[in-house]
């Protein structure tokens, strides 16, 4: 199952996706490479026309 980050827009959540990689490296101890994964699932499974990455 893939594991996506994600948010809605500033206006809605007061937050944006910098914040939200930041908030799951600290509370879940996530490694620089394990939060690149996570930014290119978000990539590969936004239902964007195109290739896959």
């Amino acid at each position: 199952m893939p594991v996506v980050l994600a948010t809605d827009g500033p206006g809605i959540s007061r937050t944006d996706i910098s914040r939200e990689h930041q908030y799951a490296a600290e509370a879940y101890d996530l490694s620089y490479p394990e939060l690149k994964n996570l930014a290119r699932a978000s990539l590969e499974y936004a239902f964007l026309p195109g290739k896959s990455l």
